[in-house]
């Protein structure tokens, strides 16, 4: 079901408003075309005698029933909430209809609802700010109440809202009945960071939950590493997080062997010198097809696939994916269709400090990379007050990054340091990982 959602524009130009309170005093001033709430009780109270005199404006969302046109006066309604719920009747119609409120939520903030008929589409739009709006086939259309309206009988047309499950949420509701939450609820979404409860998971998942991942066409969104669920870790910014130089498989040793290199931020007089572990060009390769693995879980078109080799892997499932083809079909295929593990390995202070957080690996290996980034930071400081007179007497941007390549030169023991403590600790992970690899080879391999 398509669900348009209001503008900001919109939502703006829906609330009737009136900037200001009006006391009645002797004269006739009324504001124009703003519902208030004398369309409840002329004297600004509540219907009865005792008013205190003050006009409120209100907004359309605040009438319990009115009659509502769209501004050019073409199609007009009557909505009546007056019962604790919702019906409407379109001028010159002859059935009530009953519609449901559906909540409208964007990063968990509330913006409004959408009021649906029971055949499922959606009708009306209620603002949080009171704006309301009326659903054509092709466009959102702004209401303003014009006139008061009697209550309206009894609906004709009832019942909660028909939904047709999409392509996408049918695959979402059978990803999630193979998902490791669904399964083992004392499991949580953070734990597939964690490769001893991987283990556990693995341990106790039978053969039917197991899945393989499914190549995606060249323009498909294709899956990437989140080592921890929203990315926790801790970032810098003034730097970037992909270097321009490419990723040499050649290479067997040292940070680059893993698609990274460490290179030094510096500014003169700034407080955020930093390191930055940025991936090399060309790094990661793509998720191999045929990779093994489970569906840790799943948040609607997004599911969670952690490989056998302990590979946390954020692959799309919404609907124009799905419609193209599946990407994690059911099982795990013989081992010897298996790819290599440990597609990707690359892990900078990002990665790090996000897996110490979620408990996923000792604090001490935060603290290690970050020291190394403190030791950095302050030496480029110091480095650049030594470097003051010729800073304030510098020409070109040339003669500039001349004094940048002095700080890199001069810091160049806690730069090294990072790559070497970082490279340890992949080399470590990867360890564990693969003992993870050949514990689910021999019990999924066939």
């Amino acid at each position: 079901m398509t669900r348009l959602r209001p503008t900001l524009a919109f939502a703006l130009a829906s609330i009737t408003v009136v900037p200001f309170l009006i006391v009645a005093c002797g004269g006739d001033a009324k504001p124009a075309d703003a519902p208030t709430s004398g369309a409840n009780g002329a004297d600004g109270g509540d219907g009865g005698d005792g008013g205190d005199g003050v006009i409120r404006p209100i907004t359309n969302g605040q009438l319990p029933v009115a009659h509502f046109a769209t501004r050019d006066g073409t199609q007009g309604l009557v909505l009546d909430r007056t019962g604790g719920g919702y019906k409407y009747r379109m001028d010159g119609a002859k059935d009530v209809v009953e519609l449901t409120p559906l909540e409208d939520r964007h990063f968990g903030e509330r913006r409004g609802f959408y009021l649906q008929s029971p055949d499922g589409r959606n009708v009306l739009y209620l603002g949080v700010d009171g704006d309301l709006s009326l659903f054509t086939r092709t466009e959102q259309l702004p209401l303003n109440s014009d006139n008061p309206a009697e209550k309206l009988p009894a609906a004709t047309i009832t019942g909660a809202p028909k939904h047709i499950a999409s392509v996408s949420e049918v695959y979402q509701g059978k990803l999630t009945a193979l998902s490791v939450i669904a399964r083992f609820p004392d499991l949580k979404d953070k734990d597939a960071s964690n490769l001893d409860k991987v283990r556990d998971a693995l341990a106790r998942a039978p053969a039917g939950m197991t899945v393989h991942y499914v190549a995606q066409a060249k323009d498909a969104w294709v899956p990437h590493i989140e080592w921890t669920p929203g990315n926790q870790g801790v970032g810098f910014g003034g730097g970037a997080w992909a270097s321009s130089t490419p990723f040499d498989a050649k290479v067997k040793s040292g940070l680059g062997k893993y698609g990274g290199v460490v290179k030094g931020y510096s500014e003169y007089d700034s407080q955020g010198n930093h390191l930055f572990a940025q991936t090399l060009a060309g790094y990661p390769p793509a998720l191999p097809a045929g990779t093994p693995g489970l569906v840790w879980n799943v948040d609607g078109g997004t599911a969670y696939f952690v490989t056998f080799d302990g590979a946390r892997y954020r692959v799309d499932i919404s609907e124009d994916t799905v419609k193209a083809g599946e990407p994690l079909a059911a099982g795990s295929g013989s081992a010897a269709s298996w790819p290599a593990p440990l597609t990707e390995s690359f892990m900078g202070v990002t990665e790090v400090t996000g897996l110490a957080k979620v408990g996923a690996m000792p604090q001490a290996n935060a603290d290690l990379v970050l020291a190394d980034d403190d030791a950095w930071n302050g030496c480029a400081q110091k480095t650049w007050k030594k470097l003051g007179a010729a800073r304030d007497h510098v020409k070109s941007d040339r003669e500039l990054e001349a004094l940048n390549d002095r700080v890199r030169a001069t810091c160049k023991a806690p730069r090294d340091k990072m790559s070497a403590d970082l490279t340890r600790l992949i080399e470590e992970r990867n360890a564990a990982r693969l003992r993870l690899y050949s514990d689910a080879k021999a019990k999924f391999g066939g």
